[in-house]
């Protein structure tokens, strides 16, 4: 044990430890530094909201001409009936779409 306390208490340890201490002290207060500037740069910054406008536009959907599918022995219908969401369904013909 007594060769151990001589191993770190001898001066080039001491040396060392208090170069280590110094080098780590320096290196917190960048640290530190750093911190301080980015809270400086958040706490200057100005954030402005412009209003936004939205304009609601029409769509209009006409079916000019229906054409009912083929069944081919799968038992489906198709019919067209009324006004339809264009992803609803399957449908063959001309689609006209006027935006208001």
């Amino acid at each position: 044990m007594e060769e151990f306390y001589k191993i770190f208490s001898s001066p080039p340890a001491v040396a060392i430890a208090w170069i280590c201490t110094v080098v780590s002290c320096i290196y917190a207060f960048i640290q530190k530094n750093k911190a301080v500037k980015i809270e400086q740069k958040y706490n200057s910054l100005n954030i402005t909201h412009e209003n936004l406008k939205i304009q609601n536009s029409s769509l209009e959907q006409k079916i000019i001409d229906i054409e009912n599918n083929n069944i081919h022995d799968n038992y489906q219908k198709v019919n067209q009936k009324g006004k339809t969401n264009i992803n609803q369904g399957v449908i063959k013909g001309d689609f006209h779409f006027t935006q208001r």
